[in-house]
Formats: structure tokens, sequence, C-alpha cells
């Protein structure tokens, strides 16, 4: 039989694909992706606040990729990135845009 894993985040027990059918992915999933305390809003100038909270929210879930924040801003000739968290006034919405497609099946 497999071993269970003990983990004191629930994300730190999971290494490969999460299966969000099961008791414990599904909390993975819902700690994950509950909102965070500060809402982003264009009319209110809270963008540090909410951008600390977002990069706490990443290391409690093991976010720990240093690309996951890395979006494409480059050419093909010339390739580069900027990450979404320190350097987001760098970075186009359209950029933004078109890297998450990527991610949409």
């Amino acid at each position: 039989p497999t071993q269970p894993v003990f983990a004191l985040s629930p994300a730190n027990a999971f290494t490969n694909l999460i299966d969000y059918s099961t008791k414990s992915g599904a909390e993975v999933y819902a700690t994950n992706t509950a909102a965070l305390e500060t809402t982003f809003s264009i009319d209110k100038p809270n963008v540090a606040t909410f951008l600390d909270e977002l990069k706490i929210r990443a290391h409690q879930a093991k976010w720990n990729d240093p690309n996951i924040f890395l979006i494409p801003t480059g050419t093909t000739t010339v390739p580069n990135n900027k990450n979404l968290l320190s350097e987001y006034g760098q970075i186009t919405t359209e950029q933004c845009t078109n890297h998450t497609r990527g991610y949409i099946t």
C-alpha cells in the first residue's frame, strides 16, 4: 500500500498533479485560491499591499518555481522576461494576457 504523506501545509504533500476530486486536492485548491484580504482596485492605490499579500500566498502555497511569475516581454529574436510581482509596471496587459493563454486549454 502507498504510505500517506504528512505535511504542515497541504501543498507540501503534493509532488505531482493534484487530483481536485479528492478531499486533500480540494483543500489545496480552496486554500490556494481563497480571496486575499486586500482586494485590488484601480481606484485605490493599494498595489503594494496587494502584491505583498500575493507574495505571502505564493510562499505559503509553495509556488517555489522561480519562473512561475515570469511574463515574456521580449520578442522571438530578443527574448526577455519580467517578474509580475516586482516589475509589474513594465508589463503590458497584452503581454500578460498572451502569456496566460498558454495555461488555458
